[in-house]
Formats: C-alpha cells, sequence, structure tokens
C-alpha cells in the first residue's frame, strides 16, 4: 500500500515493495525505496544525503532554493528534469545526469531508476 509522512525533522528510511511513498516535511537524511510506486519527497532543510531509488516509478523531489548539493541521477527507461540543468552534464538519451549545485557541497542527491521519469524542482 501507500505510505504518507507528513514531517521527518532527522534521518529517514523508507521502503515499500509495491506502492507510492510521499514524504511532505523532510530535514534531514533520507533513503526512499521503492519497487514499483512514485516517491515524492518535499526537503525544507538539506541535512543529510538523500538517495531515491526505484524500479518501476516516477522521482518528484523538492528542494531548498538557497541548499548546494552534488547530484547523480539515472533512469533506463525515463527522462531527468531539474530547475538546475545548466549545473549538470547530461548523456545523449538524457537519462543520465550529474553535477555540482552551488558551491562546496556538503551533501549528496542521488536518483536511480529502472523505468520512469525523475523530476527535482529548488
Amino acid at each position: 500500500g501507500d505510505t504518507e509522512i507528513g514531517l521527518c525533522q532527522g534521518n529517514l528510511s523508507a521502503s515499500a515493495g509495491s506502492g507510492d511513498i510521499q514524504v511532505g516535511d523532510a530535514g534531514g537524511a533520507a533513503r526512499i525505496e521503492t519497487g514499483s510506486g512514485d516517491i515524492s519527497l518535499g526537503v525544507t532543510a538539506l541535512g543529510g544525503d538523500i538517495d531515491l531509488r526505484g524500479s518501476s516509478g516516477d522521482a518528484k523531489l523538492h528542494l531548498p532554493q538557497d541548499c548546494t548539493f552534488s547530484f547523480e541521477a539515472r533512469t533506463t527507461s525515463g527522462s531527468i528534469q531539474t530547475s538546475f540543468d545548466q549545473a549538470l552534464s547530461f548523456n545523449d538519451k538524457g537519462d543520465w545526469a550529474e553535477g555540482s549545485v552551488g558551491e562546496s557541497p556538503q551533501y549528496s542527491v542521488s536518483c536511480s531508476f529502472a523505468s520512469g521519469d525523475v523530476r527535482v524542482r529548488r
């Protein structure tokens, strides 16, 4: 089934075999994985590494405007779109991207999906 978390002000680890995972307000590190389902994560303060993984489903991630981080995303069948594309390097297919956002990033943001789209906004 689906999992919904409203507020998490610490490190978060969540997984689901089948179903969506939605986190509205996270303030620490996060590792979220789903076999079949979407992941939606809202981060109010980047306080650790973010790692989103899935076999089949889409990822939507909203980060604070002022955070700095290293970024890597890949999807075998899908696309990657961010609000900071100019800071990234993409492969020709547009299914892999990496780069650094801001100066001296302390944390990393990683999204890896076999089938699905990755959307990241600041």
